[in-house]
């Protein structure tokens, strides 16, 4: 067993860290199981009952090594409540951590609620200690009490805003909110903005004005974080409107917990888990350390007292499991599920890193970070070589709708290949953190073979399946599946080039059903837009904003299908063949005779493709098809997605209303 786990180290990390792995003369493996002793002596018959046991032992073994060693920590299946977070530091460097054969340990950042007791109106009740926002029944998350119970509020016009200053006052037009209401500054007010959504703290609620103050503002006062009349919005954590089944409600002062069972749900019979810590394990300093077969689960977020708003993605929010300053780390096989925000995250110093065949699911903010907001000053601050492969990445977004799948802000060299991200509600995989055509951190990142869909739906706009931001020379998106991109009003796109995206090739993808465009740039330069099929957009197929003196984008050996909408949307304006490039492109509208090429379009085509079943997702070419006419290559994406693994069919209930009428 202990040749297989050192095996499974190898064949996880990347080639980097194989050219000089630690020199390996001799193993001590120590064994954990919730049903162990940590007096024991860490052996399979006698294991110890928890990690920072076994972390003790083998610094224990370390202080008296001369070279380095791979050691074993080794799991059984269970509950592992941490008490403090799993802080490896360089002292752990050279260690596996791994589930006893198909075992499944999980690490929870959580408690198991006690004591539950049902009362006269038949609801579940407790005392806890400490406070939380998020409660998991049954591996499941519940949701505090809101309103309305469907759809959205809309706000009205009766709370004037000092222009330049944050937003921190809401007006309504009913008698949706009271300033009576139980525990005021623990209801959150949940506003949708245009890429973002503020989630504030209610202070007061002035209701012969219909004014509701808060206790903090939005991040600043552009008009994107703007919010007032019309802006949907939701009112959270009400103990008055505590009302529906799967509905909990915690009570600050009392410390009395309620919960109202689901039908099916009996007590005595029911794991209630509490989050207390909000991160579960962290790497700093580290080399060579691997994470196979592992569940961390359960971390908490609780919105600070001024509330919460950023301006996009959510990337400052923390990670369950957070890497920096570390090399050659691992995690296969894993899960990450049922946290209040992000998956994992690499900070500064991450480099040669990979997160292979794991499962991020249910997640408060997005799935995997990779780098800084600003770009590194010293190489050895760089995050770089970060392979994301194989993994479902999805049901997102839950508490914090503006995060994303796979984000990458200023790192290079990294690989996002062969994974599901579904299930979010904006933008599926981010890279780029600049905007506009400064020098960045960002380039020669690879996006391929992901299987991208239900993105954004309904909840907020200006979003793509992929979207990229600043110069980006090097990076590369090919051989993904995109479809399901649904905006709440503009900008639900497939393939988003956004401001001063530079250098950026994007060739052999399949893009449909999108609400906006397969494919859109705001500005840029001197990017590729080659053999893809763009399909079924339905207010455009291509779409381009601001026009620049220089070539921003060359669009050509394309097979473009629509049935609605114009085949050029927004601003075409400026000289093609100079400020943009459209040669060589397959045009076919079956429903609309299309006859107009854009002006200077050269080598293009009006045919129909030849498609097998477009309108079922089926864009194979059938023989006799005029692709090639145009130097159309075919490419088949039979593997895209997992490797092996079939879509996820998954149901994790919505966190957030579409928009209305959808």
């Amino acid at each position: 067993m202990k040749h297989l786990l050192l095996l499974g180290l190898l064949s996880i990390l990347p080639a980097a860290a194989l050219a000089a792995p630690p020199k390996v003369d001799s193993k001590v493996d120590f064994y954990v199981s919730p049903q162990g002793n940590d007096s024991a002596a860490g052996s399979l018959e006698h294991p110890f009952a928890t990690l920072t046991r076994a972390q003790t032992a083998v610094r224990s073994l370390r202080a008296s090594e001369a070279k380095p060693v791979i050691h074993h920590v080794v799991l059984r299946g269970g509950f592992y409540p941490l008490a403090t977070t799993l802080a490896l530091t360089a002292i752990d460097s050279n260690t596996v951590y791994s589930a006893y054969q198909r075992e499944k340990p999980v690490l929870s950042g959580g408690f198991l609620t006690m004591g539950w007791h049902e009362t006269a109106r038949g609801r579940w009740e407790t005392h806890v200690d400490g406070y939380f926002s998020q409660l998991y029944v049954n591996g499941q998350q519940r949701t505090r009490p809101r309103m309305p119970k469907a759809g959205y509020y809309f706000g009205g016009a009766n709370a004037p805003h000092k222009e330049g200053t944050p937003y921190d006052r809401l007006g309504y037009v009913g008698s949706e909110m009271h300033g009576s209401w139980a525990n005021t500054t623990d209801i959150e007010v949940l506003i949708m903005q245009s890429w973002s959504m503020a989630r504030l703290r209610l202070q007061s609620v002035d209701e012969p004005l219909k004014v509701a103050q808060f206790t903090g503002g939005t991040y600043n006062g552009e008009p994107y974080s703007s919010f007032g009349i019309h802006s949907r919005y939701l009112v959270e954590n009400v103990k008055e409107a505590l009302s529906e089944p799967g509905e909990w409600y915690l009570d600050r002062p009392t410390g009395i917990l309620t919960y109202l069972a689901k039908r099916g749900e009996k007590l005595g019979e029911t794991d209630i888990v509490a989050p207390r810590l909000t991160q579960l394990l962290t790497i700093d300093g580290a080399k060579n350390i691997t994470m196979q077969g592992l569940t961390f689960a359960h971390a908490s977020w609780v919105a600070p007292p001024q509330g919460y708003a950023f301006y996009q993605a959510e990337m400052i929010l923390n990670a369950a499991v957070a890497v920096v300053q570390s090399q050659n780390i691992g995690f296969a096989n894993c899960a990450v599920r049922d946290v209040g925000c992000w998956g994992i995250s690499f900070g500064t110093g991450s480099q040669n890193c990979r997160v292979q065949n794991c499962e991020l699911t249910d997640l408060g903010a997005g799935g995997i970070k990779i780098g800084e907001g600003s770009a590194a000053k010293t190489p050895a601050a760089a995050v770089d070589h970060i392979v994301v492969e194989d993994c479902l990445i999805a049901h997102g977004g839950r508490i914090h709708p503006a995060a994303i799948g796979v984000w990458i802000g200023h790192a290079a060299n990294n690989l996002i290949t062969h994974n599901e991200i579904a299930d979010f509600y904006y933008t599926a995989v981010s890279p780029g953190w600049s905007w506009g055509y400064q020098p960045t951190g960002t380039h020669n990142n690879e996006i391929s073979w992901n299987h991208i869909h239900d993105i954004g739906q309904g909840v907020l706009s200006d979003m793509g399946g992929i979207y990229t931001l600043g110069v980006s020379p090097g990076t590369t998106v090919h051989h993904n599946k995109i479809h399901g991109v649904e905006s709440f009003s503009y900008g639900g796109w497939g393939i988003y080039f956004d401001e001063g995206t530079t250098g950026v090739t994007a060739t052999d993808n399949l893009v449909y059903d999108t609400k906006s465009a397969p494919f859109h740039q705001h500005y840029g330069k001197d990017n590729i837009v080659r053999n893809n099929i763009l399909a079924l957009g339905r207010e455009a197929q291509l779409m381009r904003t601001r026009t620049e003196d220089h070539l921003a984008v060359t669009i050509e050996h394309n097979i473009i299908y629509w049935r609605e909408g114009p085949l050029l949307g927004s601003n075409w304006d400026g000289v093609n063949g100079r400020n943009f490039t459209l040669r060589e492109n397959l045009y076919w509208n079956p429903v609309t005779p299309f006859t107009n090429l854009a002006g200077g379009d050269t080598g293009s085509v009006i045919a129909d493709p030849r498609f097998a079943d477009p309108e079922r997702g089926d864009f194979t070419l059938l023989a006799g098809s005029p692709a090639s006419r145009v130097g159309f290559v075919p490419f088949d994406l039979t593997g895209v997605g997992r490797h092996g693994h079939k879509p996820d069919t998954s149901r994790v209930p919505r966190a957030f209303p579409p928009a209305p009428g959808r």
